[in-house]
């Protein structure tokens, strides 16, 4: 029963202590949302200027193959970005799970037969520690 005392405590202090600070303006955040406005606004302004180019300068079929093929070569750039981003957080993801696993896999290798006993016609314990496992596992992959 000593060991369940200390679990407890352990969960109830951890609980206390894993509160998120209040939610504030990130800096980083802030810059990020002022890249992307800005290269916006360049990005249009640099297909003004090439379409008033393009105008002059060429018929206006040309013209609009010319800013079409900007655009879609732009939106694949983009698409092929947010794709290999996804992958690299896909496998970030799956390496801490497979983590979590192992270190499971190895506390209860750990705990061995002497668990049996605690675990035995217990339904608290049983509950306790799969409360423990989940906090555990939430924790290491969030």
């Amino acid at each position: 029963m000593n060991m369940l005392t200390l679990i407890e405590q352990g969960l109830l202090l951890s609980n206390l202590t894993a509160g998120q600070p209040a939610a504030k303006q990130d800096p980083e955040k802030l810059a990020h949302t002022a890249i992307i406005g800005l290269t916006s606004l360049s990005y249009v302004l640099l297909l003004g200027g090439l379409s008033v180019y393009l105008y002059q300068n060429t018929s206006i079929p040309v013209m609009l193959t010319v800013l079409g093929m900007v655009v879609l070569v732009t939106s694949l750039l983009i698409v092929a970005g947010l794709r290999i981003i996804s992958n690299i957080k896909k496998r970030r993801f799956n390496a801490m799970v497979n983590s979590a696993l192992s270190d499971a896999e190895q506390f209860a290798a750990r705990l061995g037969d002497d668990a049996e006993e605690l675990f035995k016609n217990n339904a608290g314990s049983i509950a306790l520690m799969t409360a423990l496992a989940g906090f555990l596992a939430a924790r290491k992959i969030i």
